[in-house]
């Protein structure tokens, strides 16, 4: 175990943000798609 923390768990959270974000307007854009579709 190491004790002091890496730099990736130090930068994930902000990197889940912008995945996240990015993510959830990509969700968002893909179900107006399928309903667009389904219409």
């Amino acid at each position: 175990m190491i004790d002091r923390p890496c730099p990736v768990t130090i930068a994930t959270p902000m990197i889940r943000a912008l995945f996240g974000r990015l993510n959830f307007h990509k969700l968002a854009s893909l179900v107006v798609y399928q309903i667009s579709i389904d219409r």
